[in-house]
């Protein structure tokens, strides 16, 4: 995507420059906005505050940029329907590309009654600023608690690889849990 505004042509938001994840998926919601805005007629635009839909939408984005920086190979492999080789950090997920694109893991969990994002959560990378932005917000949020119970809320919103040693790693630098 390219972002086009005062005339400064930027291939898209660095997201390095962020210390807030849900600060850089609002601005990555108002992004999309403007751009469909843009590129929609006067009465179909959008105005207000910014929905569920469009948050959830530039969450989407966010991971998915994530995974093409991350885990381009795989997605490569991924799109030609392709085994995974053995040397990938994802072969033991069984991962698969969702409709928009996202490397998705895969599983039994596929029977199960519950949402689709619940039984094949988005792969992130345990090493990635927004995964640490992520860990962040869900420790604060929840009155800054340990290891375990960060991991199990993670877990509802996406999978992470090595997610111990991120989180742990996280929670040695928490000023205030220090």
């Amino acid at each position: 995507d390219i972002l086009v505004a005062a005339g400064i042509v930027s291939d898209g938001i660095d997201m390095s420059r962020y210390s807030d994840w849900l600060r850089m998926k609002r601005i990555f919601a108002w992004c999309l906005r403007f751009t469909w805005n843009c590129r929609s007629k006067k009465e179909d635009r959008k105005t207000g505050v910014l929905t569920f839909e469009e948050i959830k939408a530039a969450e989407h984005r966010v991971i998915k940029k994530v995974q093409q920086a991350e885990f381009s190979d795989e997605m490569e492999i991924l799109k030609g329907d392709k085994e995974l080789p053995k040397t990938s950090k994802l072969v033991a997920l069984y991962p698969f590309l969702d409709d928009q694109g996202l490397i998705r893991v895969g599983g039994r969990l596929k029977n199960v009654n519950i949402s689709e994002e619940a039984r094949h959560p988005a792969v992130l990378p345990g090493s990635h600023h927004v995964t640490r932005l992520m860990i962040s917000d869900i420790h604060r949020r929840n009155g800054h608690v340990g290891v375990e119970h960060v991991l199990s809320l993670l877990r509802t919103e996406c999978w992470v690889t090595e997610a111990r040693t991120a989180i742990k790693t996280f929670l040695r630098h928490c000023f205030l849990c220090k």
